[in-house]
């Protein structure tokens, strides 16, 4: 079936894409002018999954078709390029259907689970991205992974992947440790009215770049003049400021760091790091426990601003001493404060977000730098400004909350609890 075929009407009962077509078409000229608004709601989140699963079936049959080298033969310069001038797909999603493709044809389980509707495409797409560069460990690990994608949720997945990455990388910095500093890179595109950027930045050195832009353009209040920025703006506009104190020879802060980021670390980890002190020259010794288990990849490791990273990323923060640290003792600032004051300080902010990552109220995950952080427990009537009674809460969903009288609690395995009035 050549890939520009046009559809036989009279084929309907016997080819099942024919018969899609069909039906999408008479969904199209449906009229829902007389349905309730649950109903056009509910039809359209069912007409959202059914594009879901058309994706997914042509992701598989593209790995295939890319396989046999279809794209080459019609004098393509590459699969991406093909995909674009065939579909109409801009450039960044072709580049993540590819990927997905060709991840498909080759490990046998992520197909099987994308075509059994057990798994969505944006996991598909999301290992894919982790098998960059790592495909022999991808390999080796497949069913692991495939059961992080099957089981997990949201945001419980992208933690497990990201800490197999940071596993993966540390295994072949044994072999090669420039490998994932090589993959560096910023693109300028020039693009219609500006310039598309793109790139790659290591583990660990995101965070810094990341904390740069964030401190130059934090979050805007609410109704500032113009409306409040979205996170990609503020992120742009401190993109061209930073280009901008270059050029003028002015420093990001007078005498002061150009960027700080905080590391969280296990304590093998660290006992590892406090023995390099030992034997000057030697390598960190790298724990990675094999085969590795779905409790492994759930557990804290090695996280820089709350995102996992390689252990030989956080030791050379740790050495070079561009992470600010959490310290729980009796020479750390004091996090739990109880009832002497009212708002949280910026370590016991720092320490709730590294714990709670995004807001959790039902259903958002909206990133720590838009949140506040809730008492569970109101100040005014005995609730303390410590860790425990704090809870990260985005500005809308806090108002929510207050003007709602949700319920809030922990659960007993200490999990934040809210719950509608």
């Amino acid at each position: 079936m050549g890939s520009e075929q046009e559809f036989d009407r009279s084929t309907a009962e016997s080819d099942p894409l024919a018969l899609a077509v069909g039906a999408l078409e008479a969904l199209a000229a449906q009229d829902v002018g007389g349905w309730s608004t649950d109903a056009v709601g509910s039809s359209a989140v069912a007409v959202l999954g059914l594009g879901e699963r058309a994706r997914a079936v042509a992701v598989l049959r593209l790995g295939r078709f890319l396989a046999t080298g279809g794209h080459v033969r019609d004098g393509s310069r590459g699969a991406v390029s093909w995909l674009v001038a065939r579909s109409g797909l801009a450039r960044p999603d072709a580049v993540g259907l590819v990927r997905a493709a060709r991840l498909c044809h080759r490990f046998g389980l992520v197909a099987g689970v994308l075509q059994a509707g057990e798994v969505g495409l944006c996991r598909v797409a999301r290992l894919a991205r982790a098998a960059v560069g790592r495909s022999g460990l991808f390999a080796r690990d497949e069913a692991l992974l495939v059961e992080l994608a099957r089981t997990l949720d949201d945001a419980d997945f992208e933690d497990a992947v990201a800490t197999w990455e940071g596993y993966a990388d540390d295994v072949l910095d044994r072999g090669d440790p420039s490998h994932r500093h090589a993959r560096r890179g910023l693109r300028l595109a020039e693009t219609t009215g500006g310039t598309r950027i793109t790139g790659f930045l290591p583990a660990g050195v995101d965070a810094v770049v990341r904390r740069a832009l964030d401190d130059l353009a934090p979050p805007d209040p609410v109704g500032c003049a113009g409306g409040p920025r979205s996170l990609a703006q503020r992120r742009a506009d401190a993109f061209v400021e930073l280009a901008h104190r270059h050029l003028a020879g002015r420093n990001h802060a007078a005498g002061g760091p150009v960027a700080t980021v905080d590391v969280t670390v296990d304590a093998d980890v660290l006992v590892a790091h406090a023995g390099r002190h030992h034997h000057q020259g030697a390598p960190m010794a790298v724990p990675v426990p094999l085969p590795l288990s779905l409790e492994a990849l759930l557990r804290p490791r090695c996280h820089v601003d709350g995102r996992p990273a390689p252990v030989s990323v956080v030791e050379r923060f740790l050495c070079e001493s561009w992470a600010g640290r959490l310290v729980l003792g009796a020479d750390g600032e004091p996090l739990d404060v109880g009832r002497r004051r009212r708002t949280f300080s910026a370590a016991q902010r720092r320490a709730i977000t590294a714990r709670d990552r995004h807001c959790q109220f039902p259903g958002c995950d909206l990133d720590a730098d838009w949140c506040d952080v809730h008492h569970l427990h109101p100040w005014e009537v005995g609730g303390g400004t410590d860790l425990d009674n704090g809870v990260l809460v985005c500005r809308r969903h806090h108002t929510v909350v207050h003007d709602q009288r949700w319920q809030v609690g922990r659960s007993p395995d200490g999990r934040p609890v809210l719950q509608p009035p």
